[in-house]
């Protein structure tokens, strides 16, 4: 369940931006829409060094596992974004990457270990190949 921050000095930012950052970002994330949380400040007073040029900071925070891989892929999509809607470039634009435990996260009126099945994709995997096993057992012992 991520939740993107985005905090900016620029002037002219258009409406709706937000909405198509989380769409454009449920894509790139491959979550669903409904899953992807954007709140956008566009009052910042923000520089860098003496300079005020427009500049866009972001904080991802994801319940998920954060991978080199994963952040370079998420940088390069919200660096084009910005660069396409505000006409930010890559050096305008900083993202810090969180990746915190699931029982941290509070959703819904419960904690996202609270919303996530019993039974894991790893744990159903291993019955599955356990009860393949049992099978061929017992057709194997038949022939004994």
């Amino acid at each position: 369940m991520p939740v993107i921050q985005v905090q900016t000095n620029h002037k002219n930012v258009p409406d709706g931006l937000e909405v198509r950052l989380a769409l454009e970002m449920a894509k790139v994330m491959k979550r669903p829409e409904s899953q992807i949380f954007v709140s956008l400040n566009t009052n910042s007073r923000m520089t860098r060094g003496q300079l005020t040029d427009p500049l866009a900071v972001l904080n991802v925070t994801s319940s998920s596992i954060l991978t080199a891989q994963l952040t370079e892929e998420y940088t390069v999509a919200l660096c084009e974004f910005f660069q396409n809607e505000l006409s930010l470039d890559s050096d305008a634009v900083i993202i810090n990457y969180r990746s915190i435990s699931p029982e941290l996260i509070g959703f819904n009126g419960h904690i996202l270990t609270e919303n996530r099945p019993i039974v894991t994709r790893e744990k159903f995997i291993i019955g599955v190949l356990a009860i393949a096993i049992l099978a061929f057992l017992t057709q194997f012992l038949k022939f004994l």
